[in-house]
């Protein structure tokens, strides 16, 4: 027990002294990245693979089922807070590890949001910043002993450093103890370089230089206290310069598909110029985009997308006008048939459902869910559950202060009637007046109470369809965690009839057997949508090219039925795989109906 004992002491003391090995740490770095893009067999990116792939995804599906996408919180959660709740799990032994693992969700976080993984976007994320936080005090402390040293070194001390300033030196005799350990190499190097650092080390040494030789010794150590404010200040550097060292060594991932963009306005110009050729030159345009919409097109990337999303939905608004305009009811009739097939459910997926989810109960994400949904204060869960028990503490409280006030008043009248002149019958209108206030005030506590009431039952209803909903789509253990944090929240002996009437809706409730999902929510559900709606406006203004959108209309469509989907969750999100059980896919008579029209009627546009 003692050796052991004494091993992690040596571990502790061994990692204390000589701090963080970067190139060791951007080695690390490195081989999560291959490991991770390449599939490669590595203990780390094996055990969050299926995490980041599987149960993100899945979390942030539960957690829009249940409450919407709207993060209704002080701060507004990101990708990167949500790979935090991985990287708080992982973050690692070493320090080595943990700098490494906090780039490596700096970079996945890029990844999954399609943006550029700069120095900037690096020092923003909340996993690396966790890291450097932590980091950053253990290094001030350390640098604190060595400019400390540096000072005693610079005034007359026999110490050796490895880094020097250029500043004055003396040669007072004076006694001193070295306090730095050793370590932190690379990040004492980056503060000795500081022109701040420099300009007030030397400025400390000149004033302690005009001090008594006797007293220096004892001043040496509030003026390295001194020294720790402008490490302070200077830090933050170190922050910008280990971003751009990470963003230095990741490799850069090409993507040259943008080039078609100016082959096409080339083209367009030289025809434009010839007058001639159009017909050829559109159908080329058209192959080229239909193979980059099978082949690279992202469905979750920021700028394709919105690109895509705004030319499909004005080509689609524009068909079902001219459709309309021109009298092609069967084709109008189609477009109306694709717009209701988007709010449809096409995929009934039982792979979703999270009692078919077991593993979910002891994922990382599961606590974060429940804290979403039930636990945070400003969730739709605990506005009902504040409205709730204020109305019944309001109701309590004002039923108690009538009470009190009827007694007083019923006292004060009742020492009145023991007088002879109020009840002489010259007395009727005070007695009247008297009685009237007691009435006033009971008719107000009546209006006042009635509110109350609809308010309250108003809010239990919220709270039973709330609990209905969740009872449906949570397995029994999230059940059961919610039941036991809404008797914590209603304990009051006065609220236990809604809780009696809640935990038997609860038990009432059937459970959802599948989870049903539009196919604007699949990849190739999106592609049959952009392919349909550009043959659609093509064909309603007679362009021969509309053949080609139509027949990858149906390739798409063809290949949206296939299992596994690629089902999008949400934006920063992995797209989830999972396999329906059921389908209704509506949206293919649109796609076969128009198809065939095309081919029986061919356009009449020689482009």
């Amino acid at each position: 027990m003692k050796h052991f004992v004494s091993v992690i002491i040596m571990v502790i003391f061994v990692t204390t002294i000589f701090g963080l090995d970067l190139q060791k740490a951007e080695s690390i770095y490195l081989n999560y990245l291959e490991a991770y893009s390449k599939k490669l067999d590595e203990p780390f990116v094996n055990d969050i693979r299926p995490i980041i792939e599987r149960e993100l995804p899945l979390y942030r599906f539960y957690k829009i089922r249940l409450v919407g996408s709207v993060e209704k919180t002080d701060v507004t959660k990101k990708v990167g807070d949500y790979l935090n709740v991985i990287y708080r799990k992982f973050k690692g032994t070493s320090e080595e590890e943990q700098f490494a693992r906090a780039a490596f969700f700096a970079y996945l976080e890029a990844i999954l949001e399609r943006k550029k993984f700069g120095p900037s976007f690096i020092k923003a994320s909340p996993n690396f910043n966790q890291f450097f936080n932590s980091y950053q005090n253990k290094v001030i402390f350390a640098a604190r002993s060595y400019f400390t040293d540096l000072l005693a070194a610079h005034l007359g001390a026999d110490i050796e450093l490895p880094y020097d300033i250029d500043a004055p030196h003396y040669n007072f005799e004076f006694n001193y103890k070295p306090r730095y350990k050793g370590g932190y190499d690379y990040e004492i190097k980056y503060l000795t370089s500081s022109e701040e650092l420099i300009k007030a080390f030397s400025s400390y040494v000149e004033l302690l230089s005009k001090k008594k030789p006797e007293i220096i010794g004892k001043s040496i150590g509030r003026y390295g206290g001194l020294m720790q404010r402008n490490i302070i200040k200077v830090i933050a550097g170190l922050k910008n310069d280990y971003s751009e060292k990470i963003a230095e060594i990741t490799p850069k991932a090409a993507n040259f598909w943008w080039i078609r963009w100016f082959v096409y306005g080339g083209l367009l110009a030289i025809i434009f110029y010839m007058k001639k050729n159009w017909e050829l030159i559109l159908t080329l345009i058209s192959i080229s985009e239909i193979i980059y919409l099978f082949i690279a097109f992202d469905s979750l990337s920021t700028g394709n997308a919105a690109l895509y999303g705004l030319i499909s939905f004005f080509a689609f608004l524009s068909s079902i006008y001219i459709f309309f305009k021109n009298r092609r009811y069967l084709q109008f009739s189609m477009a109306i048939l694709l717009l209701i097939s988007l709010f449809v459910p096409t995929f009934f997926i039982k792979e979703l459902v999270m009692a078919n989810n077991s593993g979910f109960d002891n994922s990382v994400y599961y606590d974060t869910l429940f804290g979403d949904v039930v636990k945070d204060q400003y969730s739709k869960f605990s506005n009902i559950i504040k409205n709730l028990t204020s109305i019944v503490n309001s109701s309590i409280g004002e039923t108690e202060d009538i009470v009190q006030r009827l007694k007083i008043r019923t006292k004060a009248l009742d020492g009145k009637i023991k007088d002879e002149n109020y009840m002489n019958v010259v007395s009727f209108e005070k007695r009247i007046f008297d009685v009237k206030n007691i009435e006033d005030e009971l008719e107000n506590y009546q209006i006042e109470e009635g509110i109350r009431y609809k308010q309250y039952k108003s809010s239990e209803k919220a709270l039973k369809s709330f609990s209905k909903k969740l009872s449906r789509i949570v397995d029994e253990k999230f059940e059961a965690d919610y039941l036991k944090e809404l008797g914590k929240k209603l304990y009051y002996p006065e609220i236990q009839p809604t809780l009696s009437k809640i935990e038997e809706t609860i038990k009432n409730v059937e459970d959802s057997k599948s989870a049903p999902a539009t196919f604007i929510k699949e990849k190739w559900g999106i592609i049959t949508f952009l392919t349909l709606s550009i043959a659609m406006f093509l064909s309603a203004v007679n362009f021969k090219q509309d053949v080609l959108w139509y027949v990858a209309s149906i390739i798409s469509g063809i290949l949206m039925l296939i299992n596994p989907l690629d089902f999008l969750v949400q934006y920063g999100v992995p797209i989830l795989k999972v396999n329906y059980s059921f389908a209704i896919p509506i949206v293919l008579i649109p796609v076969v109906v128009l198809t065939i029209v095309r081919i029986l009627k061919p356009s009449r546009k020689g482009v």
